[in-house]
């Protein structure tokens, strides 16, 4: 399941499961009766997904040992616009540019890399099945 169908369905989930349980708090209720890694799932499906990439992000960023390797999981795969709009809600949420923040927080060898996926400057052009398959090969991957 592509990254986009996965949005989709937790927000479905969330235009779903909250109008039918409006006479209370779900957030609260899940945070209550819930524990461990299924709290935590079920939480991350009620939130929009723009809220719950930038709260990785800042988790990853905010740790004791910066995440580098949650940068790449999720943001590799976007495209330039996902990108700008996960960058203008975390900036929105924690009132500092995601850029600043990883410049902040990361080392010199590391901020090079997420600048160029923070970039918003890929090329999103046609890709060449053919040419992926023979350049894999050479690298033998």
């Amino acid at each position: 399941m592509g990254r986009n169908l996965q949005c989709a369905c937790v927000t479905g989930c969330l235009l779903v499961m909250k109008p039918v349980y409006c006479a209370q708090d779900l957030t609260s209720d899940v945070h209550e009766y819930l524990a461990g890694y299924l709290r935590d799932v079920t939480q991350a499906m009620l939130q929009e997904p723009l809220d719950f990439l930038s709260e990785c992000l800042h988790g990853a960023l905010t740790s004791v040992a910066p995440k580098v390797e949650i940068f790449v999981e999720l943001l590799v795969g976007c495209s330039n616009i996902k990108i700008r709009q996960i960058k203008e809600y975390y900036h929105k949420k924690y009132d500092m540019e995601l850029e600043s923040a990883v410049r902040k927080e990361l080392n010199k060898e590391y901020q090079s890399l997420l600048r160029i996926l923070l970039s918003e400057k890929r090329d999103e052009s046609e890709v060449d099945s053919s040419q992926v398959c023979s350049e894999a090969k050479v690298c033998n991957i």
